[in-house]
């Protein structure tokens, strides 16, 4: 499969190094709930939930800057605060 230098023309990577970076999104997220939990040893939290609070932790300080803006639902708006 990567028996050639090819290089991406877009990014101008090694195609090895473009496949790699696409295809590690799992390891990244088994990762960080490991150490959620290590952190966390009474916590049950499945793994749904624990991306959800990541998801929103990574957004917060932005979505507090766009909740004063009437086109963001009332429904995300609440959420922020």
């Amino acid at each position: 499969m990567h028996d050639d230098d090819s290089i991406d023309n877009v990014s101008r990577k090694p195609v090895i190094i473009m496949d790699y970076n696409s295809t590690k999104g799992g390891v990244d997220t088994v990762d960080q709930l490991l150490i959620f939990h290590c952190n966390n040893p009474d916590d049950k939290t499945l793994r749904r939930h624990f991306l959800e609070k990541l998801s929103f932790s990574l957004q917060e300080s932005h979505l507090k800057v766009r909740a004063y803006m009437d086109v963001i639902p009332r429904s995300i708006r609440q959420k922020v605060f």
